[in-house]
């Protein structure tokens, strides 16, 4: 079942347009979105999170067709983890979670003790976000995306700043969330695509490009055999067209 539909997109910084008509249905499942730095990926995440209205096209939940993500009531179904994401200091880690949980109406008192739980933060609750590291604050601003279950979670660069432990404990984290919701994580690292799996987007140019699975973006290479050949092989094919 297709959990989020994407008709058209177009978006753009004044008279800079970044995303050019993109069509894409985002069923449940793991999908990598990969890019070269400049390839319209956190633009992308930030329109499907209603984070920036679209340009021209639309972007819809579910079968409510004419819900843009924008409103209120579509706002619990979308989860969204920011390149940068910043927590106020003076706050606890389970206030922000809290808020994030009211923020999205969700009702289910125990949604922010298993969001903690998910990102291995339960033991820090009561901690002041200034007094975190970097990969804990990380990790606080997913269980604000994971807090109340959304059937879409949209994670930018989610590994940028965890150490190889804390990686490792994300993919467990992100592949459990796919079996039941609709899973994107951007990034630019073949590395992190080979390990996570699951589909494979690129963008080039603020298009949609390509769309299977890591071992065909593989095929794209001479040798079939590296990721790395098959992704290089794409970029030229789309640059000499």
């Amino acid at each position: 079942m297709t959990i989020l539909h994407v008709r058209g997109l177009e978006q753009g910084y004044g008279r800079s347009l970044v995303l050019k008509g993109i069509d894409l249905d985002l069923d449940v499942g793991l999908t990598c979105l990969l890019g070269l730095n400049g390839a319209g990926k956190t633009t992308l995440l930030r329109t499907l999170a209603g984070d920036l209205a679209p340009r021209a096209g639309s972007v819809s939940l579910g079968d409510r067709a004419g819900d843009a993500v924008q409103d209120r009531a579509s706002l619990a179904g979308i989860g969204y983890l920011a390149q940068d994401p910043v927590l106020p200091g003076h706050m606890s880690v389970r206030d922000v979670v809290e808020y994030a949980a009211w923020l999205k109406g969700v009702q289910d008192r125990d949604a922010v003790g298993l969001a903690l739980e998910q990102v291995s933060m339960s033991s820090q609750a009561r901690d002041r976000c200034r007094t975190l590291s970097g990969g804990m604050r990380r990790r606080v601003a997913l269980a604000c995306a994971l807090v109340g279950l959304p059937p879409v979670l949209l994670l930018d660069e989610p590994t940028v700043g965890l150490d190889p432990e804390q990686r490792l404990q994300l993919r467990d984290v992100v592949r459990t969330v796919a079996e039941s919701a609709a899973v994107v994580v951007s990034t630019h690292e073949l590395a992190e695509v080979a390990a996570l799996g699951g589909r494979v987007i690129v963008l080039f140019d603020g298009a949609v490009v390509f769309s299977d699975t890591v071992e065909g973006l593989r095929s794209h290479g001479p040798d079939s055999e590296s990721l790395e050949a098959g992704f290089a092989h794409l970029l030229r094919q789309e640059r000499s067209a």
